[in-house]
């Protein structure tokens, strides 16, 4: 009796997860339709704005430059800090299918089980219109980028 109701609970889980899985697939290809062109548009001209504002500031006394470069560093911080939210979400929603009793399913929930694993090979996560993953590690190469901008610019007006 225990064991029916495991595997009932178990289903009802796994109809949750497909269900989170569909909906949540389904806005995410929505939201980078809509919104990857614009989310590209912003990072590129808010890094080109950083750099700018960096030579600026280093070649001027302007003090409104160093507000206006920490309102574009904000800017750009919150496109990937979104982005990685939502990778760690779409995280969650895996490690709760991987972690489910896939062998004691019904023969059509285990092909629908394959499909999510499979589908996981390629995860969901928000981009810059496809060239990069909005996430903290293209955070850091591109702050990486903007600290090798400034030391450039560093060496050679020195």
């Amino acid at each position: 009796m225990a064991d029916a109701a495991d595997i009932a609970a178990l289903r009802q889980k796994f109809q949750q997860c497909i269900h989170d899985h569909r909906s949540s697939t389904r806005f995410l290809n929505k939201l980078e339709h809509l919104f990857g062109l614009t989310c590209l548009a912003q990072v590129v001209t808010g890094v080109f704005t950083v750099c700018i504002s960096m030579l600026l500031a280093l070649l001027t006394d302007w003090y409104p430059v160093y507000l206006f470069l920490a309102a574009t560093f904000i800017e750009l911080t919150a496109f990937f800090v979104i982005g990685n939210v939502v990778e760690k979400k779409v995280d969650e929603l895996y490690h709760a299918i991987t972690a489910l009793s896939w062998y004691r399913l019904s023969l059509q929930q285990q092909k629908e089980y394959r499909f999510i694993m499979f589908r996981q090979q390629r995860p969901l996560g928000l981009t810059a219109f496809g060239f990069m993953p909005l996430n903290f590690e293209s955070y850091m190469s591109v702050l990486k980028g903007l600290y090798q901008f400034f030391v450039i610019i560093l060496k050679s007006i020195e």
